[in-house]
């Protein structure tokens, strides 16, 4: 690569020049060794140096003068919309490439060498059940799975994450598992894995969590999208943890009660509201009907509405703000909203502020 940067007489070139050939043809070299196998990562800082080099001065042989740099390489690293130049450091590169091979093959391509692999190392398993352990495995197969390992079970980033949870898990003793056997260890009734059976539930969640945000962090620093700190990670997946067992908590306890409708008394009529969320839209609507079943009014309309008791509010205004104006005096409401109803009853301990104002006017009529 050396040899290719000086032919360029790179004093002639200007800075938009440069950047075209480092983009096209200097980064661009190595591509078929680095799809293939994960390089050392000293040739891969060597090849950022070169590169480096090459941008900053006017010789890329006089590497061992000193030049002034006006901004670090991990800055100009960065994408154009962050303030950077969009050049690729060779090691993430290096790890992308490699990482297709995974992609390539969990996404069961019907490539020879796909094939020829997915019947040598896998047979009947998936790429994150395969064992590091495969006798006479081929570098590239090694690499691919030793990038997916080290993310997950590896990486001292990782290990630093799991170490700050909850648990304080340590990965050096199951660092010879794969994801497979270790959530099948954390998942099978009869495990040792607990010494306290009843935190089993939990763990799990905060497992699959963890590894959700581990992949999420991974791809905002291959794509330059920032960065947190194995704090902040672990701080998230336990807050995240907390939601969904309380989420679970409350879908448990929730009664739901199915029944068909029934007409009023006669002289009365029956109003019926319901909502829809969905795609970040929200329709309130309701109908009014008299003893004999009769349709008398009903109406649907968009609303601004992010919580569903709320909505539900809200079609209920509409339809009591309906049947004030026609001076009806015997009307009842029915609504599947339990927490809408208990707001209008005056019998929930709190009411939310975004609902107040509709179930004083409800309470008005």
């Amino acid at each position: 690569m050396s040899s290719k940067l000086a032919s360029w007489k790179a004093k002639n070139l200007s800075q938009a020049g440069k950047m075209v050939l480092i983009k096209s043809v200097a980064q661009s070299l190595p591509v078929y060794q680095m799809s293939n196998f994960l390089l050392p990562k000293r040739i891969c800082l060597k090849l950022d140096a070169i590169v480096r080099h090459f941008w900053w001065k006017t010789d890329p042989k006089e590497e061992k003068k000193h030049f002034l740099a006006l901004r670090s390489w991990q800055a100009i690293c960065q994408q154009k919309n962050k303030g950077g130049l969009g050049f690729r450091k060779f090691a993430d590169f290096n790890k992308a490439l490699v990482s297709k091979i995974c992609w390539n093959i969990s996404q069961k391509s019907d490539k020879l060498w796909c094939q020829v692999i997915r019947a040598k190392y896998l047979k009947n398993n998936t790429v994150l059940e395969s064992s590091l352990q495969v006798a006479s495995a081929s570098w590239t197969w090694q690499d691919a799975i030793e990038d997916a390992h080290h993310l997950f079970l590896g990486c001292l980033f990782t290990e630093r994450v799991w170490l700050l949870s909850k648990w304080q898990v340590r990965l050096h003793p199951l660092s010879h598992l794969s994801l497979r056997e270790w959530f099948l260890q954390i998942t099978t009734p009869d495990s040792n894995f607990f010494p306290d059976r009843s935190i089993q539930q939990e763990f799990i969640t905060t497992w699959a969590i963890t590894l959700e945000l581990i992949w999420r962090e991974r791809n905002d620093r291959v794509h330059c999208n920032g960065a947190h700190a194995p704090e902040e990670i672990a701080r998230t997946a336990l807050n995240k943890s907390i939601d969904h067992c309380m989420a679970r908590a409350a879908k448990k306890s929730t009664e739901q009660i199915y029944c068909a409708w029934s007409p009023p008394p006669p002289g009365w009529i029956k109003i019926n509201s319901n909502v829809s969320l969905k795609d970040n839209k929200c329709v309130a609507a309701f109908t009014i009907r008299d003893h004999f079943s009769t349709l008398i009014s009903a109406e649907a309309k968009e609303i601004f509405a992010s919580d569903p008791s709320v909505a539900e509010l809200k079609a209920i205004r509409m339809a009591v703000s309906k049947i004030h104006a026609d001076n009806v005096e015997h009307a009842i409401l029915e609504s599947d909203s339990a927490v809408a109803v208990k707001w209008i009853k005056n019998k929930a301990e709190e009411i939310d502020q975004a609902a107040l104002i509709d179930v004083q006017e409800i309470r008005k009529i």
